[in-house]
């Protein structure tokens, strides 16, 4: 799909803000674009890039909305959630499927581990096509063309509010400092949970928000260097740590779906139940981690330049 080539925009502490988050939302603009041809060919990892690329689109329409008018970029954010939905379900069982199968090929017990082999291609393989053919669908329709079209659009006259105009020195640090007391609320919600151990949605919260800081610090690299990089880095912990946990989670559930399936088809359930603990002792693992990238994401010289 051809693209008109972005403006330029060399960034600077002194630049105006909105050419700082405008050059990250051209950058993002232009993945999202790339990685469509790999996508309808099936490439490897292309629905992945693409769908990374939106969420970085959206977190940062919305880490940065004071420097656009409300209207136009709520409805592009509302769009790029309808995208990052489509391609989330081919991604997912894209992820879970090769989870599943490392999980079982690293097993030493290899006695039943071809039936349970068969029964994850056959289940995961039906639902990635079922997910697929629903991505080509979706990504043929006006609504992604227009979607496109928008982007572009927004990118080359884009509706500024007078934040806008503000240097990128002054303006743009509280954004990123905006973000991250978000993700300090929402560990602070983990905290304050009653129960043994954080809830799975609680902690998946936490997560949702240090990928936005992340995007936001990411988004700030070309002006404040090696301090929004750092940042970056902090935040990008959090959001791994707790992705183990979240996707641990999920495979623990997959192989208790899976278990059912095989009793119910007279099948051993051995492996089913050996993996789903081994999942198990992987998220409380994970938790663990996250206490320790906590407190390294908290350190006081990690955010001074956001003040």
């Amino acid at each position: 799909m051809p693209r008109r080539p972005g403006p330029d925009r060399e960034a600077s502490p002194d630049s105006p803000a909105s050419e700082v988050v405008l050059g990250y939302v051209d950058a993002q603009l232009l993945a999202l674009r790339q990685a469509q041809p790999g996508v309808v060919a099936d490439s490897p990892d292309a629905v992945h890039q693409m769908r990374v690329a939106a969420r970085r689109l959206r977190s940062t329409l919305k880490t940065f909305r004071a420097l656009f008018d409300r209207e136009p970029a709520e409805r592009l954010r509302e769009e790029l959630r309808w995208l990052g939905t489509v391609l989330g379900d081919a991604r997912d069982a894209e992820v879970m499927h090769a989870r599943l199968r490392d999980r079982l090929a690293a097993d030493p017990v290899s006695n039943g581990r071809a039936a349970v082999l068969g029964r994850i291609d056959s289940v995961f393989d039906a639902r990635r096509a079922q997910a697929r053919k629903q991505v080509l669908r979706e990504l043929g329709r006006p609504r992604h063309l227009r979607l496109l079209d928008d982007l572009e659009a927004f990118v080359a006259e884009p509706p500024l509010t007078g934040r806008a105009a503000h240097e990128a020195s002054k303006e743009l640090p509280g954004r990123a400092h905006k973000a991250w007391r978000t993700v300090r609320r929402r560990h602070r919600e983990v905290d304050g949970a009653t129960g043994a151990g954080e809830p799975a949605g609680a902690l998946h919260e936490v997560r949702k928000a240090a990928k936005r800081a992340r995007y936001a610090g990411e988004a700030l690299e070309p002006v404040f260097g090696r301090d929004a990089e750092r940042f970056a880095a902090a935040m990008e912990e959090i959001q791994d740590v707790l992705g183990a946990h979240q996707d641990g989670h999920l495979a623990r559930e997959a192989w208790t779906a899976l278990a059912a399936q095989a009793h119910a088809a007279g099948e051993n359930t051995f492996h089913y139940g050996r993996l789903a603990a081994q999942e198990e002792a992987g998220v409380e693992a994970a938790r663990r981690e996250y206490r320790d990238a906590w407190r390294a994401a908290t350190r006081k010289r990690l955010h001074a330049w956001t003040r």
